[in-house]
């Protein structure tokens, strides 16, 4: 677990922002969704975030209409290393 302090939003940033980190799931089916970074506000108006659910990943960004998830089709494996970078 890390918490790195940011201000302002993520995505209205005039540079851009690459968040880039590599896991080895343990449960990816764990029952529950299993939040890997996210930025997002409370309400889902402003950010980013990318999860796995139930051995899938997901990719969520907030906007106007609350939040956008998109998922993979490929499906997360127990143990396997995967490098994962957000842009």
């Amino acid at each position: 677990f890390a918490s790195v302090p940011w201000k302002g939003d993520l995505l209205s940033q005039k540079d851009a922002v690459t968040v880039s980190f590599w896991i080895q799931p343990t449960l990816p089916r764990a029952g529950h969704e299993q939040y890997l970074f996210s930025s997002l506000d409370p309400d889902g108006r402003a950010g980013l975030a990318a999860l796995i659910d139930e051995g899938t990943l997901v990719l969520c960004s907030g906007g106007p209409d609350g939040v956008q998830r998109v998922a993979s089709s490929i499906t997360i494996e127990r143990g396997r290393w995967y490098s994962l970078a957000l842009t």
